[in-house]
């Protein structure tokens, strides 16, 4: 059992059965404890990772709260569209029967699909298909069509964070707590909880 600390480091106690005491046996490996991110590290997530593309890269996933990427809101994910995504044309309008508003967001299904490759692992098969419904495809185009209100690109400062034991990195941003993995040598999306940090 890992639990008590002896000059701030964790150590290891050994119960035997039987028996009511507990013997120090070792320190806790380095491996099965939190290790906090270095100044280095919250830095290169601040600035490499995030809030290089607000609109459409690694921010856009925080912008809905997950357990697992598969539940994500796509429609929130996907609102801002890849650049260049408010150049509708008026077919486009008419045939998505926009009116007329001039919020009008196109996102090719190759792009979104990339973006959910990249930051998820996942195909948009993969996931629940949580908020597609909310915007409009059209097979002659092959896209997605969100119409209304503008879509934020969010900045975020990272607080602060940790690696986990089993592989993961769980960051505290100013909006909440994010956890992410390593796939094939890129960062992908675990959760996310807006609102609170953990």
């Amino acid at each position: 059992m890992d639990c008590v600390c002896r000059d701030g480091e964790p150590v290891r106690l050994t119960v035997r059965a039987g028996d009511q005491r507990a013997e120090v046996t070792g320190p806790v490996p380095e491996t099965a404890r939190n290790r906090a991110l270095t100044a280095e590290e919250l830095n290169w997530f601040g600035r490499c990772f995030f809030n290089v593309v607000p609109g459409w890269g690694p921010n856009r996933f925080l912008s809905c709260a997950y357990a697992r990427p598969e539940d994500m809101d796509l429609a929130a994910v996907l609102a801002c569209g890849p650049e260049g995504a408010w150049n509708v044309t008026s077919q486009e309008r008419d045939m998505i029967a926009a009116g007329g508003t001039d919020s009008v967001v196109r996102i090719p299904l190759e792009q979104a699909q990339e973006l959910m490759l990249r930051y998820t692992g996942l195909a948009l098969s993969d996931t629940q298909g949580v908020g597609l419904d909310s915007l409009r495809y059209l097979s002659e185009y092959n896209a997605y069509y969100r119409v209304g209100s503008e879509a934020e690109a969010a900045y975020c400062r990272i607080l602060s964070g940790w690696h986990t034991a089993d592989g993961l990195t769980v960051l505290q941003y100013d909006g909440g707590t994010v956890t992410l993995r390593q796939l094939d040598g890129r960062w992908v999306f675990v959760s996310n909880v807006p609102g609170r940090s953990a």
